[in-house]
């Protein structure tokens, strides 16, 4: 669901404008009035955010002709909160709020308050629609789904295939994305061997089938793939949400004791996790993915894996060959940019004419065509200009190559500088730079990998020349991504 986020600010813009000038007009203009024109001005936005949210989701109820289902008021609600979400009400306050401690607070539940009141009225307006739906004598109805016919507790395979066609019809042009998660029972030949197959049948896998399909109630649905192997499919979760999920299903097997007789069995599961469209357009390739991120994440056990990309796989696959002495004009190119680079950014550009002086012994075609090599990969970014055309590094490149060219492995540092931010409680850059001592350019490809498994909303935006970003809010959904990454690093 798409919100004009960026047109709302616009005119909130205006509005503060306008009211400041009538301040000045009248001679009110203070701190303490501008800190209290700044809030007003944020409640006003807020509601603006929240009715604009409405309006859209009216647009999907109207186009999509939605099935009644018992969780649809809950999916339909979901989806407004994200945009008025309990951290853009702090970081919001925190603009403008600063210095006195009790205004900052006064203004915290203040704008807390007006969110509750906001999205009471809009739940309100949800509801009348589910219920316009529910009462209508022509409402389509869910079809029937396919169990699988083993056990019949969860859908079966073929039901998996159906709803995904349907799910990522509806959420196209939407701008959301589906998640597969693919879940195997560890250990499981040992549990056929340790009580036999037919009561492992009769025990075991019912109670795990009845634990996913819980799990999934009212935010996807859970399936049957065979013998000791689930689906379970998500509509409308990105990247961060369908890995909290995962870590979800992880927990509660291993909290969750399965009985067999008198034996009480605490089993772990292994679970891949893969997105449309990002992974695939299609089911059998975003399936194809997630089964192949399980069998990595079954390597260690009872732990989920996030599927790579294509231009990932690429990336690794002729960084292997990188590993023999370079000798390639892809690989000299590369390497001489890696080690020029001062600050791990990405931002140095290098004209053709620049790089003919670098690598004298090779023609431009020649370098040009192994600049288009490394853009290929995903290393190296080509940029036409009107007077030829510019290369600069991905930020990529600095995880994938600089533990083979620099005396650094970023994905060991991300890792010392994650236990950092946890002992510390710290997320400030410039804080935590100094507390390394660390150069700015071993630093920021490591702080990039920890902006990658944190939410987007959690990455301060705040334009600065030196770091990828100046810092990022320690709260509780990102100390738990943090402190998640340290334990399966």
């Amino acid at each position: 669901m798409k919100i004009s986020i960026e047109d709302i600010e616009s005119e909130a813009k205006k509005v503060f404008s306008n009211r400041s000038a009538d301040y000045a007009k009248r001679g009110l203009v203070s701190p303490e009035n501008l800190v209290g024109l700044h809030h007003d001005t944020t409640k006003w936005r807020l509601g603006q955010q929240i009715n604009k949210g409405v309006e859209n989701l009216e647009k999907v109820f109207r186009a999509f002709h939605l099935s009644y289902s018992d969780n649809l008021t809950t999916e339909l609600k979901a989806l407004l909160e994200p945009f008025v979400s309990d951290i853009w009400c702090k970081q919001q306050v925190d603009r403008y709020g600063r210095g006195n401690v009790e205004d900052q607070g006064r203004y915290d539940n203040d704008l807390f308050q007006e969110r509750k009141a906001a999205l009471w009225r809009a739940n309100a307006q949800i509801d009348l629609w589910v219920d316009e739906i529910r009462n209508s004598p022509n409402a389509t109805r869910p079809a029937s789904k396919e169990l699988e016919q083993k056990f019949g507790i969860l859908f079966s395979a073929r039901q998996a295939q159906t709803d995904f066609d349907q799910w990522t019809t509806e959420l196209k042009g939407l701008r959301r994305s589906l998640a597969i998660l693919f879940v195997d029972i560890d250990n499981f030949k040992l549990l056929n061997k340790q009580y036999t197959e037919s009561v492992v049948d009769e025990t075991i896998l019912p109670q795990a089938m009845n634990l996913l399909r819980g799990l999934a109630y009212a935010r996807g649905e859970a399936y049957r793939q065979g013998g000791e192997e689930f689906l379970i499919i998500l509509p409308n979760l990105n990247k961060q949400e369908a890995t909290s999920f995962a870590e979800k299903i992880r927990s509660e097997f291993e909290g969750t004791g399965f009985q067999v007789n008198e034996d009480v069995n605490h089993l772990t599961v292994s679970i891949g996790i893969a997105l449309w469209p990002k992974h695939g357009s299609t089911y059998s390739l975003v399936l194809k993915k997630a089964n192949q991120a399980e069998k990595i994440a079954k390597q260690i056990k009872n732990s989920w894996e996030m599927a790579s990309d294509e231009t990932t796989d690429q990336i690794n696959q002729t960084l292997r060959a990188f590993r023999q002495p370079l000798k390639e004009l892809p690989a000299e190119i590369l390497t001489t940019l890696i080690r020029e680079c001062p600050d791990g950014l990405a931002s140095k550009r290098y004209k053709i004419t620049e790089l003919k002086t670098i690598f004298p012994e090779h023609s431009e075609e020649a370098i040009q065509d192994a600049c288009y090599d490394l853009d290929h990969l995903g290393l190296l970014q080509i940029q036409p200009q009107l007077t030829g055309w510019e290369v600069r590094l991905k930020e990529a490149a600095y995880e994938q190559v600089d533990h083979q060219i620099m005396r650094w492995n970023p994905k060991e540092d991300a890792l010392e500088l994650a236990k950092l931010m946890i002992e510390t409680e710290e997320g400030s850059a410039p804080i935590l730079l100094k507390q390394l001592g660390w150069p700015k350019r071993r630093f920021n490809p490591a702080q990039r990998i920890i902006m990658e498994i944190v939410p987007e909303e959690c990455i301060r935006q705040a334009s600065q020349p030196n770091f990828s970003t100046i810092g990022i809010l320690l709260t509780p959904q990102s100390l738990f991504d943090i402190k998640r990454f340290i334990k399966n690093s």
